[in-house]
């Protein structure tokens, strides 16, 4: 394979985000029943070891290099993705709203810009830039602040000018909200074939049936639980 010599090791580059430190030689990230999370932050939780792998293998493999990620959380996710796009020398444009850390539950989604806070000094957002620059992925990913859905036309548009063939959907979580992510990126996938991945699909939380009437096809659950959190993906191919 092209570039096989520069492959890494997922699970290593996945411990290693344990050993980041503050200025005062203090561990910035935990690890929370096979999650990461961001130290003193209960939410959000990042993706497992074996998604993370899985990510990031799926872009290698399948040689993929455009791609859009909701949402960012604290940047693990989009960092497997970018490792996977630094191999392909592809890009990842990853969207979040940063909420999640102060509500502490990511079925309350608010499709609401005048959240109190500002964005910018969210501990998410800061953990995302960090990941990147520690693990040098910054040409291969852009984050970026904006609302699902009503933002994701400008934020994809902002970063490519071809369709995608990876995306990453794990944002508010609730059987609307993740009907409404999905449609968000239909104009814009790959007619001849992008790969779709899902977190956290779980029957409480998505209306599976509905999610696969509107992809045209059969979303395989790739990660069960425990091993990942009902991770799901479907190659989406029209053309």
């Amino acid at each position: 394979m092209e570039n096989e010599e520069v492959r890494i090791d997922p699970d290593a580059m996945y411990g290693n985000i344990f050993h980041i430190k503050d200025d005062e030689s203090k561990n910035l990230y935990e690890e929370q029943t096979g999650h990461i999370r961001m130290a003193g932050c209960p939410f959000p939780l990042s993706i497992k070891k074996a998604e993370f792998a899985y990510i990031y293998n799926l872009i290698v493999e399948h040689n993929l290099r455009t791609g859009y990620e909701c949402a960012t959380g604290f940047g693990v996710s989009g960092l497997a993705a970018a490792l996977g796009f630094k191999h392909t020398k592809g890009k990842l444009v990853s969207m979040d709203a940063y909420i999640e850390e102060e509500l502490q539950d990511a079925s309350k989604y608010l499709d609401d810009d005048t959240f109190i806070r500002t964005l910018l000094d969210s501990k998410g957002y800061k953990s995302a830039k960090l990941l990147s620059e520690t693990f040098e992925t910054q040409p291969y990913v852009e984050f970026k602040i904006g609302w699902s859905p009503k933002d994701v036309s400008t934020v994809i548009e902002s970063e490519h000018s071809e369709p995608l063939d990876y995306v990453f959907i794990d944002g508010g979580h609730s059987k609307s909200q993740i009907i409404k992510d999905t449609t968000a990126v239909l104009p814009y996938l790959n007619p001849s074939g992008c790969y779709m991945v899902f977190h956290d699909l779980w029957d409480s939380l998505v209306d599976k049936t509905k999610l696969e009437e509107l992809l045209h096809g059969e979303i395989s659950i790739v990660l069960p639980f425990p091993e990942g959190e009902n991770l799901g993906m479907i190659h989406y191919k029209i053309a």
